[in-house]
């Protein structure tokens, strides 16, 4: 391969006119309990027999261990090594150059660097873990970088989508051969020009002294986890630390690194829409074994993810069907499914703040306008800050002056302290009943503003005051014959207005509201639950009959007993029987 590589030095930039050399280290001689993994030759790939062998191994592959090695994957080891190159001359940089390209950790961004120490490891200390993350968008990273990888970004590019076209489209179209999907099922979900999450990782895990080893109870660099995506590339690494959990027997073992080989794992948007039929496997980093803790482990990674747009929800494969996967995590619940999008940003934010050991964020005292109503951190760059050229705007930003920051804050205080006076005011001007019901509100979690503007709007009370009710009538064949004493409202029995049902609007009508300051709508009776029939027709009542005359007892026996299909009516402002 021809290339260049720009080296800086003493704060000059030098062109290379030869690959920059990365060595990497001898593996270990420790006896490991190594993992058996299977391995996909891509050298097989392009026939339809070929391609059918290779699509029953990497299923078998996948749902039994979740981890497995590609070979002849069409990419030379010189590539490879200039990328390890690359990332070692990034972390080479000072730190004061690195952290310029930090992101909002705390809001889920990823792409740019994250310093090490965010997190605490076990017996208190801080991990040594470097992370630089660099997405493609529509064939190109536009993140800011720093000059060192801006020289070399269309190299970068270049090794981006040969991954995904050589390694990620194949692995994805022998997946959907194996779940009898169209072969370009998973590929149309993964389209190089179409955004996604997918991006290119330089790791770094630098080595720990006797000191913080001796402290590092666990020996463990990274705790278990899955990844978000689709699948994860990882290039060989020499110095043994990755981990897999056994799918079957929950033990850990040793990934072995395979010369010329990509370490590949499933991940989670994977096993959300098989419904679990193929798993996102749970790994881990432990600290390397002793012939190799004093060196530092540098990781090259791509992580393939779906477009952010697709729903995470089960796929109609015929085999899922018959396996009986035909619901995840989300559907199974009942719970949303989320999109791509939003699972990477839920699951990113959760995992930077899991487990992390930092101080609350800086206030800044300059913050654009765009990024105040996203409420993310702005460095307050000019002309064009680094969270609005992360998130795609072009445009120069704007900034509010002192004036209007202080007008600002002063309008939010007194418009606080407006709503605090109200709502004192209704609890002075309130029965007491009403007041411990609105606290209660209060207590739960409601908002004094929002429940000043219930109340003031009649709608809380109005709640708290009345039950609503439901009464059912048989159709009104017999109503025009019914008896003139049930009629009236007066009746020691019924105590329903009949009259009203049968002279009045069947339709509810909403009361109108009261003048301000009245308490009269809350005081209105509301119906509840009553039975109107046509046997009533017969009923003759008589103003002295008390509940235990046998004529009424009989004819309550046959209005209970008699079995007529009922409709249900409401009507505000009936009174309470």
């Amino acid at each position: 391969m021809s290339a260049y590589v720009y080296i800086e030095k003493d704060n000059v930039v030098y062109k290379s006119t030869q690959l920059y050399q990365y060595n990497h280290v001898p593996e270990t001689k420790a006896n490991l309990d190594w993992a058996d993994l299977p391995t996909i030759d891509l050298s097989l790939y392009g026939t339809e027999s070929g391609n059918a062998e290779l699509a029953q191994t990497l299923i078998e592959a996948i749902r039994t261990k979740g981890f497995f090695y590609v070979t002849n994957y069409g990419i030379s080891q010189e590539e490879v090594d200039t990328q390890f190159s690359l990332g070692q001359q990034f972390y080479e940089l000072p730190l004061e150059e690195k952290v310029k390209y930090q992101p909002d950790l705390d809001a889920g961004d990823y792409n740019g660097y994250r310093p090490a120490g965010r997190r605490v490891l076990s017996g208190g200390i801080k991990d040594k873990t470097e992370v630089w993350n660099m997405a493609t968008n529509d064939g190109h990273i536009t993140q800011p970088l720093p000059e060192l990888l801006q020289k070399n970004k269309t190299l970068i590019e270049n090794f981006s989508k040969d991954l995904h076209d050589k390694v990620l489209d194949p692995l994805l179209h022998l997946i959907a051969i194996a779940l009898e999907l169209p072969a370009d099922f998973f590929t149309k979900l993964h389209q190089w020009n179409i955004h996604d999450e997918s991006h290119l990782r330089y790791m770094k895990y630098s080595k720990f002294s006797p000191e913080e080893r001796e402290k590092l109870s666990d020996g463990l660099w990274s705790l278990g986890h899955t990844d978000l995506g689709t699948i994860t590339l990882l290039f060989r690494q020499p110095v043994a630390a990755l981990q897999i959990k056994d799918h079957k027997t929950g033990e850990w073992k040793w990934a072995k690194p395979l010369d010329g080989s990509l370490t590949v794992n499933t991940c989670d948007a994977l096993s959300f829409l098989t419904g679990g039929y193929i798993k996102s496997t749970v790994h881990r980093v432990s600290a390397p074994p002793k012939d190799q803790e004093h060196v530092d482990r540098l990781g090259l990674l791509y992580f393939a993810r779906p477009q952010n747009d697709l729903i995470l929800k089960t796929i109609g494969s015929p085999v899922l069907k018959r396996a009986g996967f035909t619901q995840n995590e989300f559907e199974a619940g009942n719970h949303k499914v989320p999109t791509m999008g939003e699972f990477t940003t839920l699951k990113q934010t959760w995992q930077q703040r899991k487990g992390k050991l930092v101080s609350k964020r800086k206030h800044t005292s300059t913050t654009c306008d765009i990024c105040r109503r996203r409420k993310t951190r702005c460095g307050g760059e000019r002309p064009t800050c680094f969270a609005c050229v992360r998130n795609g705007h072009s445009a120069e930003c704007s900034y509010e002056t002192q004036r209007q920051a202080w007008k600002r804050k002063y309008s939010a205080v007194d418009g606080e302290n407006s709503v605090h006076r109200r709502f004192i005011n209704i609890l002075r001007s309130h029965p007491e009943q009403d007041v411990n019901d609105i606290l209660n509100r209060l207590r739960g979690g409601t908002s004094a503003d929002e429940l000043v503007r219930h109340v003031e709007s009649g709608d809380l009370l109005l709640e708290l005051s009345v039950a609503p009710g439901i009464q059912w009538r048989h159709n009104p064949g017999g109503l025009l014959t019914i008896p003139d004493l049930p009629k009236t409202a007066n009746n020691p029995y019924v105590k329903s207005l009949i009259y009203h049902i049968k002279f009045g609007p069947l339709t509810p009508t909403r009361p109108r509201p009261p003048p301000a300051g009245s308490l009269a709508s809350y005081n209105a009776p509301y119906h509840t639950a009553g039975m109107i029939s046509v046997l009533l027709d017969t009923c003759q009542l008589d103003i002295e009959a008390t509940s235990l005359d046998s004529l009424f007892i009989n004819h309550l026996s046959q209005l209970v007993n008699y079995d007529s299909s009922c409709v249900p009516y409401a009507r505000p402002n009936a009174a309470l029987a």
